[in-house]
């Protein structure tokens, strides 16, 4: 089951978060006082800030399940290796 996570095509991944992401409430909000703040500006200045922020965004997305996905791996390994859960703040 692991192996089908550390295996996982960026592309899949993206999907998964993506879907959970664009399904929460407040980031539609925030999608949508974006889009209205760039619909004011002229059409090539409007294109390019929406092009740099889905970068940006793909970019966070992408650390995020990576950070998410190596505190999972450790909290498992501490859970294997001790016996019990393993609760540990840095």
């Amino acid at each position: 089951m692991i192996m089908k996570y550390i295996n996982m095509d960026f592309s899949e991944h993206e999907a998964k978060l993506g879907n959970k992401i664009e399904a929460d409430e407040d980031y539609k909000d925030a999608r949508k006082t974006f889009k209205e703040s760039l619909s004011l500006l002229d059409r090539e200045l409007n294109i390019k800030i929406e092009d740099h922020a889905g970068y940006v965004e793909t970019l966070a997305k992408d650390i995020a399940y990576n950070e998410g996905f190596k505190e999972g791996v450790r909290f498992i390994l501490g859970c294997i290796s001790t016996g019990k859960e393993v609760f540990q703040h840095e």
